[in-house]
């Protein structure tokens, strides 16, 4: 059996692995170079990414953080390549917090094309309490649902106006409220008169 360090080409593949084995299976820390540009460098457990490393895909994506048995899982980054890497005003999508299965899942921060999202994510989706900075310099603070703004939240606009909707599912009613930089607050429930009874 192989163990310690070493090097191993896998011809009929074409890849090359340099670094620690155990009865023949990497183990510890190693290097993995894939012939389809794919490169893994970081901890390794019976063959299998486990633990932290750095994983760069032919596209340009790249991963460094924690990994369980192959997969994204703990905390991490992920920098998505760019459609035009020459394009300056592109706004490079990166995200940075915790993940599960592969997955956006817990609290993170996500840079993108519509701003900056610090706060909660399910099963990859923003969802949950969060808030948005977007690039015209608005902010929106408050619940999420599938990526849409939903339920209870603020929105501070670039002109100083703040909005608080709720609109309860329990009740065919929706609440209102403006509140204005002079700090004067209004606040009125809307009631449908087609709403049927509960």
């Amino acid at each position: 059996s192989c163990t310690g360090v070493g090097t191993r080409v896998f011809v009929a593949a074409g890849d090359k692995y340099v670094g620690d084995w155990e009865g023949n299976m990497k183990f510890g820390a190693g290097k993995m170079c894939f012939k389809d540009g794919t490169v893994y460098d970081g901890e390794w457990i019976d063959n299998k990414y486990h633990g932290r490393g750095v994983l760069q895909l032919p596209n340009g994506d790249e991963f460094n953080g924690e990994f369980e048995v192959n997969t994204f899982n703990g905390n991490g980054t992920m920098v998505w390549a760019k459609a035009d890497p020459a394009d300056e005003a592109e706004v490079q999508r990166t995200y940075e917090g915790q993940w599960a299965k592969g997955c956006r899942h817990g609290l993170g921060t996500y840079i993108f094309s519509q701003g900056t999202y610090k706060g909660k994510f399910v099963d990859d989706s923003i969802q949950g309490i969060g808030e948005l900075w977007y690039a015209n310099g608005d902010r929106y603070t408050g619940q999420w649902v599938d990526e849409e703004r939903s339920g209870e939240g603020v929105m501070d606009t670039a002109q100083g106006t703040s909005f608080l909707p709720f609109l309860s599912l329990s009740s065919p009613s929706l609440l209102l409220s403006l509140c204005l930089a002079s700090s004067t607050y209004f606040c009125l429930e809307l009631t449908p008169p087609w709403a049927a009874p509960l």
